[in-house]
């Protein structure tokens, strides 16, 4: 659940000179304003509320970054082709995932706190997600990641976070189909998307 996707640290530790905590907290107050301003409208059907979470998130996650380390280990094994499909394949399914998970959210509020300087280049967002039937405490780390400047890399909903998840996923998946199985097992999961629309 990560709807935070939308909208660790020592307490009290300075930001780190790449990361800016305030510019870090102005991004998730912005993505948190745009994803509440879809979901509290009663404009477009469903297919039309996803495709506008799709764009709010590929504009402010990493998805590059994250691809290549949710790969791990085995983006080194991937050839160049490799390379390129996981990135592509992996990024449709996530936001495909969370775009069709977040259309269908109403009522929710997203309370921005707190921020926190995580290692020597990454800023932790406090916020809490509330609703109806929800309460969840996400963080989201935040980081200038140089090209894509300051983007969301990771997101941790109730002390789970999107990456590690992902990743042991990822190499659960190769290690018992290889990359190209996994390759595959994405391109599945992406139609399988596609068609439940």
């Amino acid at each position: 659940m990560l709807l935070a996707v939308v909208l660790i640290a020592a307490p009290g530790a300075m930001a780190s000179a790449n990361t800016d905590a305030a510019q870090a907290k102005k991004l998730i107050e912005d993505l948190s304003k745009q994803a509440l301003s879809i979901l509290k409208t009663e404009k477009g059907n469903l297919p039309q509320r996803e495709a506008r979470f799709r764009t709010i998130l590929s504009e402010y996650f990493a998805m590059s970054s994250i691809s290549r380390t949710v790969a791990g280990q085995h983006w080194q094994e991937m050839s160049p082709k490799q390379q390129t499909d996981f990135q592509k394949l992996f990024s449709e399914w996530v936001l495909k995932t969370y775009a069709r998970r977040f259309g269908g959210y109403k009522g929710e509020d997203i309370a921005v706190g707190d921020t926190s300087a995580v290692g020597r280049d990454s800023v932790l967002v406090q916020t809490t997600v509330s609703g109806p039937e929800r309460d969840n405490k996400v963080e989201w780390r935040v980081r200038n990641t140089g090209k894509e400047s300051n983007k969301i890399v990771d997101v941790s909903v109730d002390g789970v976070s999107m990456l590690v998840t992902q990743r042991s996923e990822i190499a659960s998946i190769v290690k018992n189909k290889g990359v190209d199985g996994m390759l595959d097992t994405l391109r599945a999961h992406v139609q399988k998307a596609d068609a439940s629309r």
